[in-house]
């Protein structure tokens, strides 16, 4: 018998729904699945050796895959994160239309629901977060690493965006959304601009480093490491000071999912699907990439720091992106067959994503030697495998796409299954 997965009363009705926000979805979790992979490969490793040429044209694309260290996050990596919480937004403005659009208030059901999802996304979170994929650990450390679970993450982050931002929809009026989105933003500034951390080392902002310079001295990564013990948060904290999906910068993430929301709103208000709609995205889009570039210039645009200057240029560009795929699925069609495959994904893009989390935790832990002393990862013995023929770092793209490719047949066969996993 097949399983079946009841409607969430807070999806939008199926006539609402914007096939090209399911393909910007699908291309979001393909690039998330991709850049994971890719980072197993340890391109900088492999320029450093001198194994792969970082000075070729195709040398800095492949490095321009990866997250940026620091400042200037404007890496393939550092797009796909914000992309999600925009689309996030985007969707609770079809699935909380009915509170906007009418007299009808919110109910203890209503909350209960989101704080459900809410709660379901931290709690996958921290399973995979905690769980030992080490078989050969196993045995000795149990399945579960309770000692050093770290505690945010990615699906947290969302967890907690989404669900600031929805309470945030219901019960404040239009202009009172976008003042409080403006006023972390601001805030967010102020405090990583004006407001040293405590434990730095005396005289270490005299040298004139700003504040939000240094990754372990600045606001937020003091603010998290005092909150949460360090064997509870991102290795990172750790090596360099801070964790990049912290508590603090969750803040300026909920304006992430506020933009999407603002756009899905607009778009649901023009009621007619023409490409008048896409021209104008695609014009707000490039203010917002203008206005947080040129914020960047006395704030950094950091992904790890989520800065402000972060969300709206990130937001620009996913509004830009998600113009040109409702400009060709929605409103010309002419894209709707090509894009099928990002469909797929993005009807199951719980599934793709997590499922894609444990497969990289699994090939990466455990050897294909077992537990004897020789080791060669699961990972790189498929790597080799299959693609070691076109070198160290081809063989690391090669295998990325290869990822991206096995994970939307299992999408494709869900779908034709009529199997779709949400929260």
């Amino acid at each position: 018998m097949s399983p079946s997965f009841p409607d969430n009363p807070l999806d939008p009705p199926k006539k609402q729904r914007l096939v090209s926000l399911d393909v910007f979805r699908g291309l979001t979790v393909a690039g998330m699945i991709f850049v994971n992979f890719v980072s197993l490969g340890d391109l900088g490793d492999l320029a450093a050796a001198g194994k792969l040429d970082a000075k070729s044209w195709l040398g800095q694309i492949y490095l321009w895959i990866d997250h940026a260290p620091w400042h200037g996050s404007w890496n393939l990596a550092d797009f796909v994160f914000p992309f999600f919480l925009y689309i996030v937004g985007v969707a609770m403005a079809y699935s909380l239309a009915k509170y906007r659009d009418s007299d009808r208030r919110p109910n203890r059901r209503t909350y209960g629901h989101i704080l459900s999802r809410v709660a379901w996304m931290m709690a996958i979170g921290l399973l995979i977060n905690g769980l030992v994929y080490s078989f050969c650990k196993i045995p000795k450390d149990g399945l579960f690493d309770f000692e050093h679970l770290r505690l945010m993450g990615v699906l947290q982050r969302i967890a907690l965006a989404y669900g600031a931002a929805a309470v945030i929809v219901l019960n404040l009026p239009k202009k009172a959304q976008w003042a409080t989105a403006g006023l972390l933003l601001v805030g967010y500034w102020i405090f990583l601009a004006f407001v040293a951390a405590p434990d730095a080392p005396a005289g270490h902002f005299a040298s004139g480093v700003a504040l939000f310079d240094d990754q372990r001295y600045n606001f937020a990564s003091y603010l998290d490491r005092a909150l949460v013990p360090l064997d509870h948060l991102h290795k990172l904290a750790t090596k360099k000071g801070y964790d990049p999906e912290g508590i603090f910068s969750t803040l300026p993430a909920i304006v992430s999912v506020l933009l999407g929301y603002f756009n899905g709103v607009w778009l649901k208000e023009r009621r007619m699907v023409r490409s008048n709609n896409s021209t104008q995205m695609a014009m707000f889009g490039l203010a917002a990439i203008v206005v947080g570039r040129v914020w960047g210039s006395f704030f950094p645009i950091n992904k790890n720091l989520w800065t402000s200057s972060f969300v709206l240029f990130m937001a620009g560009w996913a509004l830009l992106l998600f113009a040109l795929c409702y400009e060709l699925v929605d409103v010309r069609g002419i894209g709707r067959n090509l894009a099928k495959p990002l469909e797929w994904m993005g009807l199951n893009a719980l599934f793709a994503f997590v499922g894609s989390v444990f497969m990289i935790k699994i090939i990466y832990f455990n050897n294909m030697d077992g537990c004897g002393e020789k080791v060669t990862s699961i990972y790189k013995y498929l790597v080799d495998a299959l693609f070691g023929w076109s070198g160290p770092a081809n063989s690391v793209i090669l295998f990325a796409l290869f990822t991206v490719f096995f994970w939307n047949l299992l999408c494709y066969w869900m779908y034709r299954m009529k199997w779709f996993i949400k929260l």
